[in-house]
């Protein structure tokens, strides 16, 4: 081995020298920095246990009254573990606790509404009164005379009803009235039909206004020479009566004239429809088909002048105004018919937009059919609606939300089965949508036209479908 010099040796301990007060200076600045941390993980702890306790105090079991026990005497791993079960488990028993809650608002909410509408429909009751046939009358004479902008206005304040609806509705009307029976019919055309029945009955009227000039008088003479007695009979008997349908135009014309057939008759109201004078059209509804006529506009000023009065508004006028349309203005008629012939109602009126129910300040119900009967307490109500499921869901749920206010069985009558099947569906969720706790006591009956004749419509066996939604949202089927 070769020997060291000792400036070699020197080197190398002065190496040592340096390279040990390195160390040291860097063991202490590690030293620094390590009581610091052990300072700032001291903090941690301490507040991660006063966290833990925190949460920890919330749970019952893990106050042990009487024992040793001490939560600072817990390994700050165990105490961290076991705070976090303690803390998912009283999330989870929060969360239940705010589900029950919620049940219990909801519940509570349906009872309130429940009880709002049967206190509605109480006060209805004693505002509107028995409308028998008696009282019906003396109470019109104490009302004030109907005033179609009046009940407009109180329409559309009402939040119930369809705005866009109210936008084509120049008198007072039911939201979502339908023109067409089959239930596959588009609301945006049944509203481009009622726009276009106003606009041919605002022209009509502007022709009925239109002062007789020189032409009218040259058109008189030449209708004059083409009617014969029989024809002026006819017109006569539609300007007095107002009769509409050609099986009452024709009972009429036998009253006063027993000698004559019906294929005259016929004939005769084909040619004052060929003259111009006579409207023409065919009506279809569930249980018929039917032709109706009604003067023109120029029947009725060759009327007017022929037998110096104004010839009364006809039926199908009438029926347009107060329905909308014919076809579903009609099938209310023959409802009603169906309902005269049981016998056993007071009154029965298709008419009720000069009356319509008042439920609150700016909410009212405008029936198709109101009925009064003699009940077990004296004189009662009932309601039904004519209905070809053409209503929106929305539009059917505000609908059905009135009715609530004002009866405790709706009653809806439709054309066919298939609507039958569309309102059912509508009903189901409408009971959906407002909780069957708010609709207590209340009672739900659909069936058709067909099925209803004959039958006691008090009930629930004689009705298709029947709803109680206290027990599901699916109906009893009955027939």
């Amino acid at each position: 081995m070769p020997e060291v010099s000792y400036s070699q040796l020197l080197n190398q301990y002065h190496t040592a020298i340096s390279k040990a007060q390195n160390y040291q200076e860097e063991l202490a600045k590690k030293k620094e920095q390590w009581e610091k941390r052990e300072r700032e993980f001291n903090i941690t702890e301490k507040l991660t246990r006063e966290l833990c306790e925190d949460i920890l105090a919330k749970d019952g079991e893990e106050m042990k009254l009487g024992e040793e026990y001490s939560w600072s005497s817990i390994p700050i791993n165990k105490l961290i573990k076991k705070t976090g079960d303690v803390f998912r488990q009283y999330n989870s028993d929060r969360t239940e606790l705010e589900k029950k809650l919620m049940k219990t608002a909801e519940e509570r909410r349906q009872q309130i509404e429940s009880l709002q509408d049967q206190i509605i429909r109480m006060k209805t009751k004693d505002s509107n009164g028995d409308f028998s046939t008696e009282n019906k009358s003396a109470s019109l004479k104490n009302k004030e005379e109907y005033d179609p902008k009046k009940i407009q206005s109180v329409i559309s304040t009402d939040t119930d009803t369809n705005i866009d609806e109210q936008s084509i509705i120049n008198d007072m009307e039911e939201d979502g009235q339908i023109i067409q029976i089959t239930p596959s019919s588009i609301a945006s055309t049944t509203h481009q039909k009622n726009i276009r029945a106003r606009q041919k009955s605002k022209k009509r009227e502007n022709a009925r206004n239109s002062p007789a000039d020189g032409s009218f008088m040259l058109m008189f003479q030449e209708v004059e020479e083409k009617m014969n007695e029989f024809e002026w009979g006819i017109l006569k008997i539609i300007g007095e009566t107002g009769y509409s349908t050609f099986e009452d135009i024709a009972s009429e014309v036998f009253k006063r004239k027993t000698d004559v057939s019906k294929n005259r008759i016929r004939t005769s109201c084909e040619n004052l429809k060929n003259m111009g004078l006579l409207h023409y059209e065919i009506i279809k509804i569930p249980v018929k088909s039917f032709a109706v006529y009604y003067l023109e506009a120029l029947g009725e000023k060759i009327y007017e002048k022929k037998y110096r009065e104004k010839p009364v508004l006809s039926e199908y006028e009438r029926i347009v105004k107060e329905h909308d349309n014919p076809v579903h203005g009609y099938g209310i008629k023959e409802l009603r018919l169906i309902l005269e012939e049981m016998n056993c109602f007071t009154t029965i009126c298709d008419e009720n937009r000069k009356n319509p129910v008042q439920i609150e300040k700016n909410i009212i119900y405008v029936p198709d059919i109101f009925c009064t009967f003699t009940g077990k307490k004296g004189q009662a109500r009932i309601y039904f609606e004519y209905e070809c499921g053409n209503h929106t869901q929305t539009d059917f749920n505000s609908k059905l939300n009135r009715m609530v206010k004002v009866m405790r069985v709706l009653n809806f009558v439709t054309p066919n089965i298939d609507a039958a099947e569309k309102i059912c569906e509508q009903v189901k969720n409408w009971i959906k949508n407002r909780g069957a706790g708010s609709l207590k006591k209340t009672k739900v009956r659909v069936t058709t036209i067909r099925q209803l004749k004959g039958v006691n419509v008090f009930k629930d066996e004689n009705w298709r479908y029947v709803f109680i939604p206290e027990k599901s949202c699916e109906p009893t089927s009955q027939l």
